[in-house]
């Protein structure tokens, strides 16, 4: 393992504690290439700890905390700016320790 890999240990672990993040990185990981916010959204609030909030709900949810968040793991590569997500550097050891852990 990288000293890069070690120093995000942290941020990764925090990210997957949360469901929602969770159910973002599985979305993520059955998709290729960038996917939108507006998208995401609506796919995720299709199921999981989603089904409770609205689309707009969770695409707000989504660009203030989650994303953001995702981003500084690197479980994601997320363009505010355009509002674009795509699967980061660490998502693949990120699913992988998801799918370890349930």
């Amino acid at each position: 393992m990288s000293e890069h890999r070690h120093g995000n240990d942290s941020a990764v672990l925090t990210a997957l504690a949360n469901e929602r993040r969770r159910v973002v990185l599985r979305h993520l990981g059955r998709t290729s290439g960038p996917t939108s916010v507006s998208e995401l959204a609506e796919r995720v609030s299709e199921s999981g700890p989603y089904k409770t909030v609205s689309r707009t709900r969770a695409a707000i949810e989504l660009y203030h905390v989650h994303l953001p968040q995702l981003d500084v793991a690197g479980l994601i590569e997320y363009d505010a700016d355009r509002r674009l997500i795509e699967g980061g550097p660490e998502l693949e050891s990120g699913l992988a320790l998801l799918e370890h852990l349930e």
